[in-house]
């Protein structure tokens, strides 16, 4: 062998590791990963609000947005099953064959984990299976139990819409939120972006009419595109959680809409639909505007 030859692979050798390391690190280039797309118009958008929240001194739950995909996605962006792994080491960067919970039932956001230790941080890592059937790491999400208990925590609205069926829309600062049976309230809150709410009470200030239905529903989805197109998106429910909606048949002032208010903390606007069927009032969307009043865990 050639002195030329020798130190070639002198040269060569230390290298490797680098070599390897690069590449390693890099493997992102050789993955499609179809989760990461969070832009609010991004159709192709399905995983989205991976938050965990503690729920007790050796429990957390887990909540997460899964929007159906479209149809016209191709099977290595179409999401057909989700797993999550726990650990108290880290978080965990490869999918592991029979570790972790499962869920292909696009109607389940959440899960609770039992029987943990206290006094420890724990890391949840999501993944996702496309229907070519490659699964793709995603998103992170750590809690330290038992946790920090907020109690009455005041939730302040920071943005509102009324819209109606001709996609005619108004926005906050309008004082008054008109709702009938063809024109609905969407409020934006100051919700936390992750936690655990144990209870929540919405308190509204009827400023004229009378409650005689309502319901509260959290929005999974994101409101685009003209009047007609957000009416639309509301009205089919698209974008909306409607397992978690809640009705009432009485003008309470303060309504107990818990998991509504835990939907919509995971939600991308920590939004929630006020709509009516038959009744016909108006809401005080100035001085005292909608607000929450919730009992958390962080």
């Amino acid at each position: 062998m050639s002195q030329f030859s020798k130190r070639k692979k002198k040269t060569l050798f230390p290298l490797i590791p680098f070599l390897l390391i690069v590449l390693l690190s890099s493997c992102k280039l050789f993955m499609a990963n179809p989760l990461l797309h969070e832009n609010p118009n991004d159709d192709r958008r399905q995983i989205t609000g991976f938050t965990t929240g503690p729920t007790g001194v050796t429990s957390v739950t887990t909540v997460w947005n899964w929007t159906p995909p479209k149809d016209w996605l191709n099977s290595d962006e179409r999401i057909d099953e989700i797993k999550i792994i726990h650990s108290t080491l880290g978080y965990q960067d490869f999918n592991i064959p029979f570790v972790g919970q499962t869920f292909t039932d696009k109607s389940v956001w959440q899960y609770e984990w039992k029987d943990l230790k206290a006094d420890t941080t724990h890391y949840f890592s999501l993944f996702a299976k496309t229907d070519d059937g490659k699964w793709h790491q995603s998103y992170k999400t750590k809690v330290i139990l038992p946790g920090t208990i907020k109690s009455s925590v005041h939730i302040s609205r920071v943005d509102s819409l009324n819209i109606d069926d001709t996609g005619m829309e108004e926005w906050y600062p309008d004082s008054t939120l008109e709702n009938g049976s063809l024109r609905w309230s969407v409020v934006f809150f100051d919700l936390p972006d992750d936690g655990y709410v144990t209870h929540a009470t919405i308190t509204l200030f009827v400023s004229g009419g009378s409650i005689s239905d309502i319901q509260f529903v959290p929005l999974d989805g994101c409101l685009t595109g003209d009047g007609m197109n957000k009416w639309n998106s509301l009205s089919n429910g698209s974008i909306l959680r409607e397992s978690e909606q809640i009705g009432f048949t009485s003008n309470l002032g303060t309504f107990d809409i818990t998991k509504v208010v835990r939907a919509a903390v995971s939600g991308h606007n920590h939004a929630i639909l006020i709509k009516t069927d038959t009744s016909s009032f108006n809401l005080d969307n100035a001085a005292s505007a909608p607000y929450i009043t919730a009992d958390l865990v962080e």
